[in-house]
């Protein structure tokens, strides 16, 4: 085998990896270029490829995002349906409706004793104003009662 040969083989094999990853709309930019085909060919081939690029499909599946407590904030409900919302509940079965409580605390390790608190969240049906606190008391994980101030 002489230096020609060896020099071949070794051009196409770089030329091969190098050409690998290398977008058909390069390739024929970069001949065009060698042709005498001037930069003006290579933007314009360049300008075509960047057209020719798919636009993003819609998925089939909606996307969900959660909506942050802020956006739940100022929703307000009846004294009967906060209760129904939350009593003999898990706080993870009603937080995505209330967002986390706004003050209170988390008793012992197991969740007993724990108090959340809501402000201005729920109506007062004798008066039809806000109450100012609305809080939740939990046994065990769970609501086991709210009181209304």
């Amino acid at each position: 085998m002489d230096r020609r040969d060896y020099e071949t083989e070794e051009h196409a094999e770089r030329n091969a990896r190098a050409e690998a990853g290398v977008s058909p709309i390069i390739k024929v930019a970069a001949l065009l270029l060698l042709l005498g085909g001037g930069p003006g060919v290579l933007v314009g081939v360049l300008w075509l490829g960047a057209l020719s690029t798919p636009a993003p499909r819609p998925t089939d599946t909606p996307t969900v995002t959660q909506q942050p407590v802020s956006a739940t904030k100022n929703q307000v409900y009846t004294r009967k349906d906060f209760t129904q919302l939350v009593v003999g509940k898990r706080s993870d079965e009603f937080v995505r409706h209330l967002g986390w409580g706004q003050g209170g605390h988390n008793g012992d390790q197991s969740g007993n004793g724990a108090v959340w608190i809501y402000y201005r969240r729920t109506l007062d049906p004798a008066t039809g104003e806000l109450d100012e606190a609305t809080e939740l008391y939990f046994v065990n994980g769970t609501v086991e009662r709210v009181t209304f101030r």
